[in-house]
């Protein structure tokens, strides 16, 4: 039997895509004899996305829940935000603006039973050469660092919900590699699919602040992992 499911939606500025992702979700998950939540975290819009979700609430009361943050708060505080919300067993999150089409989680659920978190992985991306670049890099320095695969960090995950209790040190672009990355120290089984993923709204993952925030967040992570073990052998 499948478990239950709290599908996570953060939201920005999505006024012109929320609805049509949300009852995406709604089709897709009609169709199995589950209990699941949707919930919308606005973060902070300034067009008219809450009118958006107000109506979508009056259309499917049942499953859906809004979040509010009053001012913009960024994806990573988003993102923790609804992860405390969530009630369910497993979560997962889906970008508003439809980058990810919900109906992946056709292929997505039947893993579950041999997997504890399930990521998408974009087999294209449709990212400038710099972003390229600069995911690349976040993709291969963990696998020299930590010996881990973080996939597609960026993109939708369905997982269990004790994984995104993990305690993570990082705040910023590196936040999910993260959490995948001790999820796989934990001993969690990873799995992923690929999709055909949709051009993105706003892309900011290339911003050189951002960038270096995650690159010492990265660095930070394997003093914590992997020097500090050698170095104090009793410490956990």
């Amino acid at each position: 039997m499948l478990p239950s499911i709290s599908v996570l939606i953060p939201a920005y500025n999505e006024e012109a895509c929320i609805e049509s992702t949300v009852r995406a979700v709604v089709d897709c998950l009609s169709a199995y004899q589950i209990p699941y939540e949707i919930i919308i975290l606005n973060d902070g819009s300034s067009d008219g996305t809450e009118h958006v979700i107000a109506f979508l609430l009056t259309r499917f009361p049942s499953v859906i829940r809004m979040l509010r943050h009053d001012t913009n708060q960024g994806i990573a505080r988003t993102y923790e935000d609804l992860y405390c919300a969530a009630r369910m067993e497993y979560v997962v999150d889906f970008a508003a603006d439809g980058q990810v089409d919900p109906h992946i989680l056709q292929k997505m659920l039947p893993l579950i039973p041999e997997h504890d978190m399930i990521i998408c992985r974009r087999t294209e991306t449709h990212y400038g050469w710099m972003r390229t670049f600069v995911s690349y890099c976040f993709r291969l320095l963990p696998r020299l660092l930590f010996g881990i695969d973080t996939i597609d960090p960026g993109c939708a995950k369905l997982q269990r919900k004790e994984i995104v209790n993990i305690p993570l040190i990082s705040n910023g672009v590196f936040r999910e590699a993260e959490r995948i990355i001790r999820a796989k120290k934990h001993g969690y089984r990873i799995g992923s699919v690929d999709i055909v993923a949709h051009p993105a709204g706003n892309n900011s993952g290339a911003n050189v602040r951002l960038v270096l925030v995650g690159l010492f967040d990265m660095l930070k992570l394997y003093f914590y992992l992997v020097i500090l073990p050698r170095i104090t052998p009793s410490s956990r």
